[in-house]
């Protein structure tokens, strides 16, 4: 009888927790719906005009990870795991993770950008760390306590040590420096530390100084790099400078993939400056008696990967260009640095009436993330619809396994319905984690959409797409109804204008004055960019050899009357090509090419000839032969439009039926100086051109 009574009092309970879980699950919908509803009202439109065209023949264009196959080489995973082995040292190997063992983890703004894409918060503290604190910042005492400090190699960070283990402000001081703490500076921090001692339990030269950002894809983080190569005015020390820091960052990246590569290096330029420095550098640490190769060639002696490096010069278009991806938007448009994006989200407090900024982290712990990133827009909305869709059945089919059937007691009922509700329960955590979800990739997709509707990105990628291939008739009036038209901010039109200059071989004065004008009359008053693009054009025209594209069927087409339809009236009328030309090989972008030509060692002989080849193992010159892993590095800023095609077309290949792209056994690390979008660069090429202009005079004003 107890028994009874109890169980009855239970199956009320979980009754009124399953009440209680479907209306908080079916009110939480009611944003999603109305965001939902937007985003596919807003994509119907847009097919409507033609982009539809452009989602088909793209969908292919980016092998998702499933087809790709999983990289032998991945630099993320090896750096991660040595910042987890910096954080648990001096753990015993039977002690669990994080116990007992409480630290302080110390970093300057270099150390933060390399842990940043690579450990969260809830990662820190299952690696023992309570609390994260700035080198810079004012902090307090904790004696009892071990401080692991994660800092650059500099004087400025030495000094700060040395004063914070004077002061006893942790029990212990474990000192990890992100690159080579050089010899002078190691003598400071000795002289500094030397009355405490005891105290430093590690002194650390972990080599990880650059920021790996996906499993094939880093960053060494040195801005302007571009800029003071390319400088009228720099100085040899400041050339010097800037190359010694490539390849510092370039030796770090070697040493945390544990790999001695073989070097491929564009000639007479800054690739070759960068090439023959690494390669000393890394013949002086092989000879050296403990060398940071040494240990990972006990543990598992890895394949020899390609070495690639290419000036930024092998490709300027692509850095200028308007893209139509996922990943490569949310760079472009919103800001991703980091894997981190910061977007405006309604504000539910005020009923959307205001919006509030919030941060999401991107990265491949989100599954829709890794299946997406490389996606064209268009489908990513669909994809977020989707995802909402099949969370709304599972969460209607819960709501409907708890529900009530009568109001007449029944034992077994009830116990059943208790079992349901309490499966139900135990899948609550699942849920809510997928609903954050569509949450954030539903905010995401809003703030691209509302970019792409309001600058008409859809119209300057598709025109900028063809022009990248080079075409050999391009009808001008294309790039001069953009210019005229009142979408796109000024940066977008000159972009465009760039693009159009670098790709056509050789545009007619009349056609660049009429583009000139049109730029100046939608308010574009600063055209240092174009003065500098003119001084390059002449070396970009060569593109280091690179083979000759097919070209593109071409479309005739006339200016567009109507100014509000411009962007989707272009795209209706070229959606016809764009299937037949995405998984061509024309699209095929310069340094895909290049890789693919000096990984197979045939093809082209003019590229084999133009790209030096270096063994830092060997004396002698090594024989040419194929690879099937390799390392991509362009010395100036690269974007994830260079990097995402690199992906398709370097590691994967077409079917039979190009429907689709398929592994081809090859893995390919994407790097640069740094990741920039478009504007960034934009403003790189003002910058090299000189100072601003003054204002031009009004009309009618002497």
């Amino acid at each position: 009888m107890a028994f009874t009574t109890n169980c009855n009092s239970h199956c009320k309970q979980a009754r009124g927790i399953g009440s209680q879980l479907a209306l908080r699950l079916s009110i939480s919908d009611i944003d999603w719906d109305v965001r939902a509803r937007r985003l596919r009202v807003s994509m119907e439109a847009f097919s409507r005009h033609g982009v539809g065209g452009l989602v088909s023949g793209l969908a292919g264009n980016a092998a998702s990870d499933e087809s790709r196959g999983s990289a032998p080489l991945s630099i993320r995973t090896r750096q991660r795991a040595a910042l987890e082995s910096m954080l648990t040292a001096g753990r015993a190997e039977d002690d669990e993770i994080g116990g007992d063992d409480w630290k302080v983890l110390v970093y300057d703004d270099c150390g933060r950008d390399i842990i940043a894409p690579l450990l969260r918060v809830a990662d820190l503290r299952r690696l023992g760390v309570t609390l994260h604190l700035a080198l810079a910042a004012q902090r307090q005492p904790i004696p009892d306590v071990a401080g692991v400090y994660f800092i650059a190699p500099t004087a400025d960070n030495v000094r700060r040590v040395c004063s914070d283990v004077s002061v006893h402000l942790y029990d212990t001081f474990a000192l990890n420096f992100t690159g080579r703490l050089s010899r002078e500076l190691l003598e400071m921090l000795a002289e500094g530390v030397a009355k405490h001692s005891g105290r430093v339990t590690r002194v650390y030269d972990m080599y990880t100084d650059f920021s790996a950002l996906e499993d094939d894809l880093f960053a060494l983080n040195v801005p302007n790099v571009y800029s003071t190569l390319n400088s009228k005015s720099a100085t040899g020390a400041t050339v010097e400078a800037a190359i010694d820091r490539v390849v510092d960052g370039l030796f770090c990246a070697m040493a945390t993939l544990g790999a001695v590569p073989f070097i491929r290096a564009q000639r007479a330029g800054p690739a070759e400056m960068v090439a023959t420095r690494l390669d000393s550098r890394l013949r002086e640490t092989l000879v050296s008696r403990n060398n940071v190769f040494a240990e990972a060639a006990r543990n598992e002696p890895p394949a020899r990967p390609l070495l690639i490096l290419v000036d930024r010069a092998l490709d300027v278009p692509v850095m200028l260009h308007h893209t139509w991806t996922y990943q490569a938007l949310t760079h472009d448009t919103l800001g991703l640095k980091l894997n981190r994006v910061r977007v405006g989200v309604k504000d539910d407090a005020t009923l959307g009436l205001t919006t509030r900024e919030r941060a999401f982290d991107l990265d491949k712990s989100d599954e829709f993330w890794a299946k997406n990133a490389g996606l064209p827009f268009p489908m990513v909305a669909e994809a977020v619809e989707s995802a909402l869709q099949t969370y709304k059945t599972e969460v209607a089919k819960l709501n409907a396994d708890g529900a009530l059937p009568n109001m007449v007691p029944d034992e077994a009922q009830d116990a059943a319905t208790a079992k349901k509700l309490a499966k139900a329960i135990q899948n609550l955590p699942e849920l809510r984690k997928r609903k954050q979800m569509i949450d954030l990739h539903t905010n995401i997709a809003t703030a691209l959409l509302d970019q792409i509707k309001e600058r008409g990105l859809d119209g300057y990628f598709q025109v900028e797409e063809e022009l990248l291939m080079r075409p050999t008739n391009f009808n001008v009036e294309r790039v001069i109804a953009l210019i005229q038209g009142h979408r796109g901010t000024p940066d977008d039109k000159l972009r465009l204008f760039l693009v159009y200059f670098l790709c056509i071989e050789k545009p007619s004065n009349a056609s660049l004055d009429r583009c000139v004008n049109a730029l100046r009359a939608a308010g574009v008053e600063d055209l240092r960019a174009y003065d500098f693009v003119k001084s390059i054009k002449a070396f970009t025209q060569n593109m280091a050899a690179i083979p000759s594209s097919p070209k593109p069927p071409a479309t005739a087409l006339g200016a567009v009357g109507a100014v509000g339809t411009t962007v989707l009236g272009t795209l209706s009328q070229v959606a016809d090509g764009v299937n037949r030309l995405i998984l061509s090989e024309d699209k095929v972008l310069a340094a895909a090419r290049v890789c693919n030509t000096l990984m197979d060692a045939r093809g082209d002989q003019s590229v084999l000839d133009k790209y030096l080849l270096l063994d830092p193992k060997s004396r002698t010159p090594p024989p040419t032969r194929a690879f099937r892993e390799a390392i991509l590095f362009v010395v100036g800023p690269g974007n994830y439009v260079e990097y995402q095609n690199c992906r398709d077309h370097v590691c994967a290949t077409a079917d039979a039926a190009g429907k689709k792209f398929v592994p081809n056994g090859k893995s390919l690390i994407y790097g640069a100086t740094e990741l920039a979008p478009g504007n960034r660069f934009l403003a790189m090429l003002h910058e090299l051109a000189g100072p601003k202009p003054s204002p031009r005079p009004a009309a009618g004003n002497s």
